[in-house]
């Protein structure tokens, strides 16, 4: 396992929430050998994730997201036929076929190999409770939210993940919700034996990933 990232948080500031965190590892698949990056919304409470919206995310590489899915490329969680390297986005971890996130009308059928412009996603069942935030050792203090997988083939430079996300949430059902948005940067370094090192400034401080 290799790699190496850092987030920039540029947020309003929130009794809950605390911006984004990262984190980034191989995985081989099809004799190939995979770079991933995992996207979270941080919190500093146990809040549920309701919605992603005007999501603009790229990665400076410019490569092509991988996609192992029915039918692709497509970011739809249900058509995953592979989730540990198939690119996607969700709402929480909930698995293919139980997985109630569904697309907003700025990203048509999860479609495409590239996230479009201000894309956003969403719990279309939110009594399930599927974006409920939880702790991760790997991340560090606080509460998170897996947002999105992005899946790309081994590279030889560094590459950075980098955007702009705005969310909804709020402290379960019943409760009212809130809106921030959020920038972050981590990326991957190709780096034999490195630690994911991963860095949050401005709200939420800092945190390692552990090996």
């Amino acid at each position: 396992m290799a790699g190496i990232g850092s987030l920039v948080l540029s947020a309003a500031a929130s009794a809950a929430f605390t911006g984004f965190a990262g984190d980034s590892y191989n995985v081989e698949s099809g004799g190939a050998t995979y770079c991933v990056l995992d996207l979270y919304v941080c919190f500093d409470e146990a809040n549920v994730l309701l919605n992603v919206f005007n999501a603009n995310i790229s990665n400076d590489a410019g490569a092509d997201y991988h996609h192992e899915d029915l039918f692709g490329p497509n970011w739809n969680p249900n058509f995953s036929l592979n989730g540990a390297a198939d690119s996607f986005v969700s709402i929480g971890m909930a698995a293919p076929g139980a997985n109630s996130t569904s697309a907003d009308p700025n990203f048509p059928n999860f479609g495409g190999n590239a996230i479009p412009a201000n894309a956003g996603w969403f719990n279309s069942n939110p009594p399930n409770l599927q974006g409920a935030a939880s702790a991760n050792p790997n991340l560090g203090d606080g509460f998170y939210t897996f947002i999105g997988r992005f899946v790309i083939a081994e590279v030889t430079s560094p590459t950075k993940l980098s955007g702009v996300v705005s969310v909804t949430y709020n402290s379960g059902l019943g409760t009212p919700s809130s809106q921030n948005t959020g920038e972050f940067s981590f990326g991957w370094v190709p780096a034999p034996g490195a630690l994911a090192l991963l860095g949050l400034a401005g709200l939420a401080g800092s945190r390692r990933r552990r090996a």
